[in-house]
C-alpha cells in the first residue's frame, strides 16, 4: 500500500499553525481567499483547479474535529472502488471483538486464492510476498502447503488493498456481520463483492478507454457521507466493540508528530479515485476526510500518480487546515 509518511510530514508542517491555534471556522461559511486556479492533477494547486472545473464529478465530506467542515455532493452515490473494504474491515473487527471469530483461525490458502483475479494492480502479489508465500504472478507455487489466519487476510486487505481477501473473509463470516455494518450506516443494497465489482467491468464488453471508464462508473457506489460516517465511527470509537481492532489495522504506519494515529483506505479504478482518511490528535479530537472523484480522464489520473498523488496531500491539508478547506469550498462553488 502507498506510504503516506512523507506526505503527512509535509502536510502537517503546513497545517501546524492552524491546528495549534484551534481554528475551526466552517469552510462553507467563510469567503474563500483565493480562486481555484488552473486545472491540473500534478500538484495540490492544480487539483484545486481541477475540482473547480469538474464540480459535477466529485464529492467530499471533511470534518477537522473542531467544528470546521466541508461538504460537496455529500449524499450523492459515487463509485467506491476498494474503499468498500471498510465494510468488511468493520464487520471483521466486530466479530473478533465480540469473540465470535478467532483472529488466529487458519484457513487453507486455496480458500483465499479462489477469489483472486489478476486485475488488482499487483496487490495480491505484494500480499503473498509479505506473508512469505512462494508464488509466481500472484499464484502460489504450492498452495497445499500453506494456510493463513483471518487476521492476516484483514491485514493485507488494508495494507496492500488485496482484493481477494474481503471475499475470503466474507466466506468465513457470512453475510450477517457485513449486513449489520451496512444497516448501522444507512447502506442499502446487496453485500458488496470485489470479485463481482471487477467482473462487472471485465464482462461489460468495454474495449476503449472511454467504455472502461463508463463501466467502472457503474460499479458499487456509496455516498461520501456514508463512508465518512463509517470511518468516523471506527476512528472515534463510537462504532463500539471492534473499534480498536479496526484502528490497529488502519493505522499500521507510525503516526507523525502531533497525531496519535493516522488511518486510511483508498481505492482506484479507471476514472475513479476514492480516499477515506482519519487522523487522531493527542488532544483527543478526530479529523476525518472523504474525497471521491469519478469520470476522470485516464491521463489525469496517471499524472497524479506520477507526481506522487498530490490529491492525498490536498485532502489531508483540508482535514487539518482551515485555509485549505476554504480553497476547496471555493472549488466547490461554496
Amino acid at each position: 500500500m502507498r506510504n503516506f509518511v512523507a506526505a503527512l510530514a509535509a502536510a502537517l508542517a503546513v497545517a501546524a499553525a492552524s491546528v495549534t491555534a484551534g481554528c475551526s471556522s466552517p469552510a462553507a461559511k467563510t469567503s474563500p481567499a483565493c480562486a481555484p486556479g488552473n486545472p491540473g492533477t500534478g500538484t495540490v494547486d492544480g487539483w484545486l483547479g481541477y475540482l473547480g472545473a469538474h464540480r459535477a464529478d466529485w464529492g467530499a465530506v471533511i470534518d477537522d474535529g473542531s467544528g470546521g467542515t466541508l461538504r460537496h455532493a455529500a449524499d450523492s452515490p459515487l463509485p467506491t472502488a476498494s474503499a468498500l473494504k471498510l465494510i468488511h474491515l468493520a464487520a471483521y473487527a466486530r466479530e473478533v471483538a465480540t469473540g465470535r471469530l478467532d483472529p488466529a483461525r487458519r484457513i487453507p490458502l486455496a480458500d483465499w486464492q479462489r477469489w483472486y483475479l489478476p486485475t488488482d494492480g499487483g496487490a495480491h502479489v505484494k500480499a503473498l510476498q509479505y506473508l512469505h508465500i512462494p508464488a509466481k504472478g500472484g499464484v502460489p507455487t504450492d498452495p497445499a502447503r500453506h494456510t493463513v489466519t483471518v487476521d492476516q487476510l484483514a491485514d493485507v486487505m488494508i495494507r496492500f488493498s488485496d482484493s481477494a481477501a474481503p471475499d475470503a473473509l466474507r466466506a468465513v463470516m457470512g453475510d450477517g456481520p457485513l449486513r449489520q455494518v451496512m444497516d448501522d450506516n444507512g447502506i442499502g443494497g446487496p453485500v458488496p463483492s470485489l470479485v463481482g465489482l471487477y467482473r462487472s467491468i471485465t464482462e461489460s464488453g468495454a474495449r476503449t478507454d472511454a467504455q472502461v471508464v463508463a463501466a467502472a462508473d457503474r460499479t458499487y457506489a456509496l455516498s461520501p457521507a456514508q463512508l465518512f460516517r463509517l470511518m468516523r465511527s471506527l476512528a472515534s470509537g463510537s462504532f463500539g466493540a471492534g473499534s480498536d481492532v479496526a484502528r490497529r489495522l488502519l493505522e499500521y504506519q507510525p503516526a507523525p508528530p502531533g497525531l496519535t494515529g493516522f488511518g486510511f483506505k483508498g481505492g482506484s479504478l479507471p476514472g475513479i479515485l476514492t480516499e477515506v482518511f482519519e487522523a487522531r490528535r493527542t488532544d483527543g479530537s478526530v479529523a476525518v476526510g472523504v474525497l471521491m472523484v469519478h469520470r476522470a480522464a485516464p491521463s489525469d489520473l496517471q499524472r497524479d500518480v506520477a507526481a506522487g498523488m498530490p490529491h492525498q496531500k490536498l485532502l489531508l491539508q483540508a482535514m487539518l487546515e482551515s485555509g485549505m478547506r476554504n480553497r476547496m469550498a471555493c472549488a466547490a462553488g461554496n
